[in-house]
């Protein structure tokens, strides 16, 4: 998923993303990483890896209520036009 945050909310918007690891994980991620780009620095990629893409399908089932505003708030962070940009990628 990447993200466009300002450089001023950066450090406020690294806490809640890092916050979101620990969802990730619970259910079903095994690597979770977030990356600046060097080159771009409003440019933030957060990345997950599930062992196969049915996993990552039964994340979306798995997701629960609670933890909607914890989404909401790595969200608001994103200052771009569109949402944030969501790819998938296999093996």
């Amino acid at each position: 998923i990447t993200y466009q945050v300002p450089a001023s909310r950066q450090p406020e918007f690294l806490v809640a993303i890092h916050e979101l690891a620990t969802t990730r994980r619970r259910d079903g991620a095994y690597n979770w990483g977030v990356f600046v780009d060097v080159a771009s620095p409003e440019h933030i990629l957060e990345i997950f890896y599930t062992h196969d893409f049915a996993e990552h399908e039964r994340q979306h089932h798995r997701s629960v209520i609670a933890d909607a505003p914890l989404h909401a708030k790595v969200r608001a962070f994103h200052s771009g036009a569109a949402p944030p940009q969501v790819r998938h990628w296999v093996t």
